[in-house]
């Protein structure tokens, strides 16, 4: 008898139901997000999700990644290496799939452990493959996916006009199976909730009112993510975004991390010392190469607001030909590795 795959909407649904009993047996507090989790008048229903996002409280975060490793889940990136922004790790499962195991999530200032109390206090229960899983309330779920929009530009466009729009559309029903009956303070709800955690740069970054915030530390970050901005432009704006002399430094050496763990994927082996170094010169070419785009678009942009010819500078003959020879032995010595076994992440 030929077995058929699962589909994947279906093993989505049971990856939730599953991280939702190994955060029970293991007494601990998660939120799923996106996805089935999602209310349905604020969920796209072009989309059924292809992995499985959970916000952990932050004191229960060792016990749940323990947990999963011992059902078999391989880390596929940890927090420091997944994204820029540190804030999730992710896991890798033959049978189920991919998980994001978040910690924190991009865009709220306030400390991630004021930020699961929030959005705990205000929890629903939802059902995803007969199992009663914890998801965050209606304001919370739109507050998250207008936030993860902010960071794409292509879904700030796509997604951000249905669920503004959808938090004040009547009689919408919510997880809870209740209707949302002349819930028409549902878009001014979110914006207090956003003003409570410190994500109002970051909303008005999705919403595209991101120029009334021009003075804020973490403008330059959002609109370099929610505009399409360059890898320079991202990095810098990590930076600005960061209180202290001493989280600025961190953003800036970490500006352009290796995923040493999808690295030893697409190898199928542990990485050399070498291997990895060979992988950061190439982000660091490519940062470089962002980089002097940047100055000299600033500097063509100044030039042309004082009507002087467009000159901007450029990098003499000679270096940006050893820089573009040395950006493609990077791409060849990279793309000469076998690819992984499993299937990329989302």
């Amino acid at each position: 008898m030929t077995e058929r795959p699962i589909p994947l909407s279906i093993r989505v649904r049971l990856a939730h139901a599953l991280a939702q009993r190994v955060a029970d047996e293991h007494g601990v507090d998660l939120l799923h997000v996106k996805g089935p989790a999602v209310d349905p008048a604020l969920r796209d229903p072009g989309r059924s999700g292809t992995d499985v996002d959970v916000l952990v409280r932050p004191a229960h975060l060792d016990t749940f990644v323990a947990a999963l490793a011992d059902l078999g889940w391989e880390r596929y990136s940890e927090f420091e290496t997944g994204s820029p922004f540190e804030h999730a790790a992710n896991y890798w499962h033959s049978d189920w799939g991919y998980i994001d195991v978040h910690r924190e999530f991009p865009g709220f200032q306030a400390d991630p452990q004021t930020v699961f109390d929030r959005l705990w206090a205000d929890r629903q229960t939802l059902p995803i493959a007969a199992r009663d899983c914890q998801v965050p309330g209606r304001i919370g779920q739109a507050l998250v996916l207008l936030l993860h929009a902010a960071r794409d530009e292509s879904r700030g466009t796509t997604e951000v006009p249905r669920i503004w729009s959808a938090l004040d559309t009547p009689g919408a029903t919510g997880t809870d199976g209740t209707a949302h009956i002349a819930d028409t303070a549902g878009q001014e709800a979110v914006r207090a909730l956003a003003a409570e955690l410190g994500s109002t740069v970051a909303l008005a970054a999705a919403l595209g009112e991101l120029d009334q915030h021009r003075g804020a530390r973490d403008y330059a970050l959002w609109a370099a993510y929610s505009q399409g901005g360059s890898r320079f432009d991202k990095a810098i704006g990590r930076v600005k975004a960061e209180p202290t002399l001493r989280g600025k430094a961190r953003a800036a050496l970490h500006a352009v991390p290796v995923n040493t763990d999808a690295l030893a994927m697409r190898l199928g082996r542990a990485p050399t010392r070498a291997e990895v170094a060979q992988e950061f010169g190439y982000r660091v070419w490519l940062g470089m190469r962002d980089g002097s785009r940047a100055v000299a678009g600033s500097v063509r942009e100044r030039l042309d607001r004082s009507d002087a010819p467009d000159r901007g500078p450029r990098l003499p003959g000679h270096r940006q030909s050893r820089l573009a020879g040395l950006a493609g032995r990077l791409r060849r010595r990279r793309d000469a590795a076998p690819p992984p076994e499993s299937g990329e992440p989302r």
